[in-house]
């Protein structure tokens, strides 16, 4: 049975009637590696040897590779018209400094003709009609024409003129032939495997006002998806520190400020809406999600090993602050957690208001 995703994917074009014609898919018998494409300098450095790692400083790594050929290429009305794909990007959820990209055409335009492509990256694409924002665009010019005539195909790897921040989630990326006769130049078509999020479907949008022409796929073969790779440099996700647990049923809001590691000052900051009213802190080694009816209350640290308060909370802005200096390493190490919650008095003074949990995490 189809899963809902492509169900969902066919159901869509067949509404449109979009399907692209089959004379427009070509095969391609060679495909091969022919080297990196500087952007900066509009200069193509040939090469039959795929490097390990790319070609610039840093340490990158790959991010996103939606590569693996099927043999065939999309011509379509690549003069007048750009075809958009998309897929899902999971870069460690920080986002990435992408600084290469691979492309795949292939063409059987031979010399004196010259391969000029468009590529676009997009940031939230997420396809049938949706193409997000253009983050990257960049005229690849005198790329790799075919020696033989016949269709000849290309991986080419691209370095960019400079680090495109991308995020986390909805990608896309899109091809315009500008080459001297376009007929016969176009994107390769890539799965399966395609990478995540990928659709057997592609956009086609106008190249002169980018409107949106329509969805396009070949009945599920090939499959309708074009190359792209991106490499570059993942963003670091620094951990917090403090983390919230538990639903926010009362009016009391627990958090924590600092790094958390040992022998840095940080701050538990308790706010309460009811004006004038105290509050405290509990404070255990366990995590607990425990109801008690008798009271309407939900407990997220007990048992409760230290007690601080009661406190009134600063009537200019209803906090209660609570600095404090973490231990030493060894009295404290990476990896430990302490488990706190905050109770407030109502207007009748009962003690019946509460906060999440708050869990610190030592750095």
């Amino acid at each position: 049975m189809l899963g809902t995703k492509h169900l969902l994917t066919t159901l869509a074009l067949c509404v449109m009637g979009l399907s692209a014609s089959a004379q427009d898919v070509i095969p391609v018998d060679d495909i091969r590696y022919a080297g990196r494409y500087d952007v900066a300098t509009q200069t193509f450095h040939p090469s039959t040897t795929q490097p390990d790692t790319p070609q610039y400083a840093g340490t990158p790594v790959v991010l996103f590779n939606n590569t693996s050929t099927n043999g065939s290429l999309f011509v379509g009305n690549g003069a007048t018209e750009h075809f958009l794909d998309w897929g899902t990007a999971d870069f460690g959820g920080g986002g990435a400094s992408v600084t290469e990209i691979q492309i795949g055409y292939a063409t059987n335009l031979q010399a004196p003709g010259t391969v000029d492509l468009r590529v676009r990256l997009y940031q939230g694409a997420a396809g049938f009609g949706v193409p997000g924002t253009v983050v990257g665009d960049y005229l690849l010019t005198g790329l790799p024409n075919s020696a033989s005539g016949g269709f000849e195909g290309f991986l080419i790897d691209v370095t960019l003129p400079a680090a495109v921040p991308m995020t986390d989630g909805a990608i896309g990326w899109s091809y315009n032939s500008d080459a001297s006769d376009p007929s016969g130049t176009g994107p390769l078509l890539v799965g399966p495997p395609n990478e995540a999020g990928v659709q057997d479907a592609f956009d086609r949008y106008l190249e002169a006002d980018e409107s949106y022409l329509g969805t396009s796929f070949f009945g599920g073969a090939p499959f309708a998806s074009f190359p792209m790779r991106l490499t570059g440099t993942p963003n670091v996700v620094v951990p917090s520190a403090w983390t919230k647990y538990g639903a926010l049923k009362k009016v009391i809001v627990l958090s924590g400020i600092g790094p958390g590691t040992p022998d840095s000052d940080n701050t538990v900051k308790i706010k309460s809406t009811i004006p004038g009213k105290p509050v405290m802190l509990m404070v255990g080694i366990v995590q607990s999600d425990t109801y008690v009816a008798n009271f309407d209350m939900q407990f997220y640290c007990l048992p409760w090993l230290v007690q601080i308060g009661p406190l009134v909370p600063n009537p200019s802005n209803a906090l209660a602050l609570l600095p404090f200096t973490i231990p030493s390493l060894g009295v404290v190490n990476p990896g430990e957690e302490v488990f706190m919650q905050a109770f407030g008095q109502n207007l009748s003074g009962a003690w019946v208001n509460y906060s999440k949990g708050l869990k610190l995490t030592i750095q």
